[in-house]
């Protein structure tokens, strides 16, 4: 019953669509490292902006392969594979985003046991970035895939995005993107519904070598506007300190004490060589804390 709840109000209660919308897995942040600076990411150049802004693939100098696996309240998992490349003047990417929630039972009208099934979501992105001028630019296809016992939806979208770093102020990034632009072609119900679109726009400043920020603000199609802050701190070449905040948790508050730790990432990440290793942890207040690791390998 526990996994049950939680199929049916994990997408509306903790990733804040309040309108009818389709693919809600699609707002559950991908990558440790995007995590842990609470989830914008627009402004960033790394091979997880393939899930933000496709523009900021465009700066991965190498061919990258990666994995990340979430681990989530009530035993629930999902995970990433990605692979990117430098190619055809710019970068070339596929990522694999998926969510299993496991065997669930099933029950007729009479709550009579009739056998099991598994939810399953998934999206498998396409993506491309090159300079244009002075500007990053990217555009990723999504296939976005769910099935719940005998019922499936499916639909394409399409994320475009662009990143500029002023000549004056190299320190500087401003990104904007347009995400989930798309139509369910196969629904669940008789009526298409929407999918989760956002029009996203962000900035990182690097002050001095060590400090990295982030603001991002996002606006989904229901009309909800949410702000992102991060920061990242290079204690070393090889050591890096993560911290953000999302007022999308907000909507996690139960009007207790750890409400304050409500919208709340902090992760670390390695570097030795051709590897990198990023976690995170992020507060879902009295649902528990939400666990994400990546590693990564450049070649």
């Amino acid at each position: 019953m526990k996994r049950l709840f939680l199929l049916v109000f994990i997408p509306s209660i903790i990733y804040c669509s309040t309108a009818t919308t389709i693919f809600d897995f699609l707002n559950i942040p991908c990558g440790a490292r995007p995590t842990a600076v609470g989830g914008g990411f627009s402004a960033f150049c790394d091979p997880y902006s393939i899930f933000y802004n496709p523009a900021g693939i465009c700066n991965t100098p190498f061919m990258t392969v990666s994995s990340t696996i979430r681990h989530y309240i009530a035993g629930i998992n999902s995970g990433i594979l990605l692979w990117e490349k430098p190619d055809f003047n710019g970068v070339i990417g596929i990522a694999i985003n998926y969510v299993n929630l496991g065997s669930m039972e099933r029950r007729d009208i009479d709550v009579n046991l009739n056998g099991s099934f598994t939810p399953i979501s998934l999206s498998t992105k396409f993506a491309y970035a090159r300079y244009i001028g002075l500007f990053k630019g990217g555009i990723s296809v999504n296939l976005i895939y769910e099935n719940i016992d005998k019922y499936s939806a499916f639909a394409p979208a399409v994320d475009i995005g662009a990143i500029y770093t002023p000549p004056s102020i190299p320190q500087l990034n401003l990104g904007f993107s347009l995400n989930n632009l798309g139509y369910e072609i196969i629904s669940f119900r008789d009526t298409r519904e929407n999918l989760p679109y956002k029009i996203k726009a962000g900035t990182i400043y690097r002050p001095l070598p060590p400090y990295t920020f982030s603001l991002d603000v996002e606006r989904q199609i229901n009309g909800r506007q949410d702000f992102i802050l991060g920061t990242e701190i290079a204690f070393s070449p090889t050591f890096v300190f993560r911290a953000g905040y999302s007022s999308r948790g907000q909507d996690l508050k139960v009007g207790m004490p750890m409400d304050v730790t409500a919208g709340l990432s902090f992760g670390v990440g390695l570097v030795r060589n051709r590897l990198k290793i990023d976690y995170t942890a992020s507060s879902m207040v009295d649902l528990g804390i939400a666990h994400q690791i990546s590693i990564s390998f450049f070649d």
